[in-house]
Parts: structure tokens; C-alpha cells; sequence
């Protein structure tokens, strides 16, 4: 049958193209060559392109065309995190990720914020403005994972806006034609970030930004009141022998009040997410958003293994995080004096 319907077709354009197709035949022939186009379709023949004549014995030549959504009107390029470079500000995007942490909208209602994980554990920061506020609101939820069309990235210019939340040299911008789909695949995000924060680059953050750290505890320090709130700092150290003191508020502390018992006592990794950074006390504490994860499994935590053996062991000497300590505590006792100064000062004289 196929050969059959081939050999036709190339003697139907052999003829009409060489004139020899009597006139009285050329509308038997201009039926007969649909037919074949037609049984080509059907049973999934190659197309081939043929001639119809006309009453003026003119041949035609009609081809049938691929039709298919041009480039334009179609979805943009998938990019992850990390592959951004200051080229794709030109362009728009479409990203797969999860909404790691949904912040509230302003109090004007202007902007909302969302920090995005994509599926390489990369961050990054997206911005809402308005009038699309509450249709970002309403499409996005806490910890479920997304299909975003039609977004930009344009870089985080700290010197020039407001600080940012995370710290990125891109931010992502939700726009009006910016389209939100439930991603179903069966791919698992990772549970942790990829990129921790070295101790020395915390330092260097803006305050109340938020930063993600690991390390090995080496000091624990007394259970606070502050406000009838529960409160108690823990002293972590990287593999540089940096120190960290992070400040556990009374929601971490509650729910993980074993594993910090424990932590201290076999100095565990603790790897914690969505940290405030507090310049003014010079240390991090949780926040709404903090995630405390005890002796992960990340790429990160690998090196701080050995750390944690000689820490446990004795052969490290810990002394200097004892003076660390004590440095911290007096560095508290002079704010706490000026704050006091400057609180007694600006109270009105009463006469």
C-alpha cells in the first residue's frame, strides 16, 4: 500500500509537470492526488509534495506546513541560582523552586518578599510589588513547590536600595505577566541550602539579615528569662577555629530541648537556617523562619567531622573560648550602660 501510494504520486508529478495529463483527466488527477495526501495522513506515510492542475492546465504546487507557537509567544528557558550572570538581567526566565520562607507584605502593602530554594539548594530573594501583592499572596504557600514563568533578575544593589534579607548578588522580581503553576514532578528539593555562610562572612552582614551557618557547639550558656521568654546561647566554631554565639529563642528551645541538651554534651553539628544576624549583641539568634537541624548529612558538615572528633576528645585546647566568652560579656555590660545612659537622659525633668 505505501509503495503503491508513492509510485502514484511520482507519476502524478511527473505528468503534470511535463504537460502530458490530458485535459479531460486533470480533474480525475487533482482528486486522486488529495486522496493520496489524504492516506498518507492516516497511516503515517511521509509527506510528500505533489501538483494540482487547474482548468488552465497551470500546475499548482500546494505543500502542506508544519504549524507550530513561535519563540515569542512561547515559555522562556529554565535557569537555576547559581548559573546567573549579569547577561540574564535582559531577559526573562522561568525557575522551578520551592517558597522556603513567605514573608508578610509591608505595612503599606507595597512589596512582599518570598525567599526561593530552586532544585540545586540555591537561594535567592523574590520581590512583589504592587498591585500584584495579593495575587503573589494568594498563589504562593509556605514549603510547596512551584513552576514560575516570566520572571527577571536584576542585581542587589545593597549601596543603593535597602538591604535584602539573604545575602545574593541577584534578587528575583515577580512581574504582572509573571505566570505561578503547582509543580508535580517527582523530584525531591534538597533539604538543606547548598551554600553555608562561612563565620567571617556573617560578621560582615547587615543586621537583622538572616544567614545560613554550621558548626560544632563548644559552650553552652545559661537559661534566661528576657521578657518571661525563655532565651539561652550557644557558642558554635568552624573549621577555622571562628567563633559564633547563637541565640536560641523560646519556640527553638522547647521544641528541640533534648537535642540541645546533647548537643552541648557530645558536640554535635548544628546546622541552622534563616538566622537573624544581630550586630549589636554580636551574635545570631532564631527567628519565625529558623530551621535547627542536629549532625546533617551536607557536604559542608564533612569537614567539620574532624573538628568535632578533637573537640571531643580534649586535643583541641578550648581556652580561648572561654576568653571569647568573657569578651562578649563585658563588650554587653558597656551597651547595656549606654542604652540606660541614653534612656535616663531623654526622660522629661519634671518641675
Amino acid at each position: 500500500m505505501r509503495f503503491g501510494c508513492r509510485w502514484i504520486v511520482c507519476w502524478i508529478n511527473k505528468c503534470l509537470v511535463l504537460n502530458e495529463v490530458p485535459f479531460h483527466f486533470t480533474n480525475s488527477v487533482h482528486w486522486l492526488g488529495r486522496l493520496i495526501s489524504l492516506a498518507e495522513l492516516t497511516y503515517g506515510y511521509p509527506t510528500t509534495k505533489y501538483c494540482c492542475p487547474t482548468r488552465s492546465m497551470a500546475p499548482t504546487t500546494l505543500s502542506r506546513k508544519r504549524t507550530s507557537a513561535s519563540p515569542s509567544q512561547g515559555l522562556p528557558r529554565f535557569k537555576t541560582f547559581d548559573d546567573l550572570e549579569y547577561d540574564n538581567i535582559y531577559g526573562v526566565w522561568s525557575v522551578v523552586v520551592k517558597v522556603d520562607v513567605k514573608f508578610n507584605a509591608d505595612a503599606r502593602g507595597e512589596t512582599q518578599r518570598f525567599i526561593l530554594m530552586d532544585i540545586s539548594g540555591s537561594k535567592i530573594e523574590a520581590i512583589a510589588w504592587e498591585p500584584n501583592v495579593q495575587r503573589f499572596d494568594a498563589l504562593h504557600s509556605e514549603g510547596q513547590c512551584y513552576t514560575i514563568h516570566r520572571v527577571r533578575f536584576q542585581p542587589n544593589l545593597e549601596e543603593a536600595f535597602h538591604f535584602r534579607s539573604i545575602g545574593h548578588p541577584f534578587e528575583c522580581i515577580l512581574r504582572k505577566d509573571t505566570t505561578v503553576e503547582n509543580f508535580s514532578f517527582p523530584i525531591q528539593f534538597p533539604p538543606f541550602p547548598t551554600h553555608l555562610m562561612p563565620f567571617h562572612d556573617v560578621y560582615r552582614r547587615p543586621n537583622m539579615t538572616f544567614v545560613d551557618i554550621a558548626g560544632v557547639v563548644v559552650h553552652r550558656g545559661e537559661l534566661e528569662h528576657i521578657g518571661k521568654v525563655p532565651y539561652r546561647e550557644f557558642t558554635l566554631m568552624d573549621t577555622r577555629c571562628n567563633l559564633l554565639v547563637v541565640g536560641v529563642w523560646a519556640a527553638q528551645l522547647n521544641k528541640h530541648a533534648l537535642n540541645w541538651s546533647l548537643a552541648y554534651a557530645d558536640n554535635a553539628i548544628v546546622l541552622g537556617t534563616m538566622l537573624k544576624n544581630n550586630k549589636i549583641h554580636g551574635n545570631i539568634e532564631s527567628s519565625d523562619h529558623t530551621v535547627f537541624n542536629f549532625n546533617p548529612i551536607h557536604p559542608e558538615t564533612l569537614a567539620l567531622q574532624n573538628l568535632r572528633h578533637r573537640v571531643a576528645t580534649g586535643a583541641m585546647d578550648l581556652r580561648f573560648v572561654r576568653r571569647y566568652i568573657e569578651n562578649r560579656w563585658a563588650y554587653l555590660a558597656t551597651i547595656t550602660k549606654e542604652s540606660v545612659t541614653n534612656v535616663t537622659s531623654s526622660k522629661p525633668t519634671i518641675t
